[in-house]
């Protein structure tokens, strides 16, 4: 199915991401939760090989409106220009191409993508903005309740909620990472997990696991098939801003007019994607606690080998 270039808008209000394209293995649609005890809905649209029905809210790109941004467009805002900005058609292909061969978390600089002046000129004023304070602004009630995802996860044929049952049940098109074997996930509470992204003949290209941490609260991890054709992120080359395990990572903060805020770390390593998301309602606060625990919880995991 060809890449609709409305699903690609929304360039991040800071320097990590600009786009997101996801392909065979996005979060919009979701299988019957397994267990008991909610992917973060975040995510721009997946592209299928058997397209099922699917949402696109994302909390990480400037929301999306109708309408291409151009000079001729009077926006008050950056964040407004920002909205309806849209690759040029050169540099639309060429994300299809990078999607298409290598996947996974790709660096793009909004140049290269081949936004208009005007988008430019909008994300360095955005960018000064979230260099100074240090994370990204989003709007009230604009981030997802991770707690009431995780209660949401209803139980599968009543059985208790157990990583073992989760994997054991789920059927993907992948083999999905040991957790159990990480010391600092077995410390917390497993609260459920369910399948996610595309659904490929009778399997499921994703998973979503959810913990209670007694220092984070409820932490979300997501892994899905990336690689060539598979779950894919474009992000600024300044946004790959850490490493796990000697892979490229990025990792941000978004926070509420009212101080509530979620920290995300993304990678990948070899054609797996992994999405960590923590929140606290004193984010700025909370942050450098946050960010040391998510990474250390990442370095934990024993990881397929990169891809070279």
């Amino acid at each position: 199915m060809p890449i609709n270039k409305l699903w690609l808008r929304g360039i991040l209000s800071a320097l990590v991401t600009i786009i997101i394209v996801q392909l065979f293995g996005g979060s919009g649609n979701t299988q019957a939760p397994l267990v008991t005890s909610k992917a973060v809905p975040k995510q721009a649209n997946d592209i299928k090989k058997n397209p099922v029905e699917q949402k696109k809210p994302s909390r990480i790109a400037a929301p999306a409106t109708s309408g291409r941004a151009t000079e001729n467009v009077s926006a008050s805002t950056p964040e407004e220009i920002l909205a309806t900005a849209e690759p040029s058609d050169e540099g639309f292909k060429k994300m299809q191409n990078l999607a298409k061969k290598v996947g996974g978390l790709i660096a793009i600089s909004d140049v290269e993508a081949g936004y208009s002046d005007e988008a430019l000129r909008a994300q360095t004023e955005l960018m000064k903005k979230f260099e100074s304070k240090g994370y990204v602004e989003v709007g009230i009630g604009s981030l997802p309740s991770l707690s009431e995802e995780a209660s949401g996860v209803s139980s599968w044929k009543s059985k208790k909620a157990t990583l073992s049952t989760t994997l054991k049940e789920a059927k993907l098109t992948f083999n999905p990472t040991p957790l159990a074997e990480s010391p600092l996930f077995n410390e917390a509470k497993y609260l459920g997990g369910k399948t996610t992204g595309s659904l490929v003949g009778d399997r499921w290209s994703g998973v979503a696991h959810y913990f209670e941490f007694a220092d984070l609260g409820t932490v979300r991890l997501m892994e899905y098939e990336s690689g060539p054709g598979g779950y894919t992120k474009f992000v600024t080359p300044e946004g790959l801003n850490d490493q796990v395990q000697g892979n490229p990572a990025t990792y941000q903060l978004s926070v509420e007019p009212n101080g509530a805020g979620q920290a995300e770390l993304d990678w990948t390593s070899g054609n797996h994607f992994y999405e960590m998301t923590a929140a606290s309602q004193n984010a700025v606060e909370a942050e450098p606690m946050i960010r040391q625990r998510l990474l250390a919880l990442a370095h934990s995991l024993h990881l397929p080998a990169t891809t070279k």
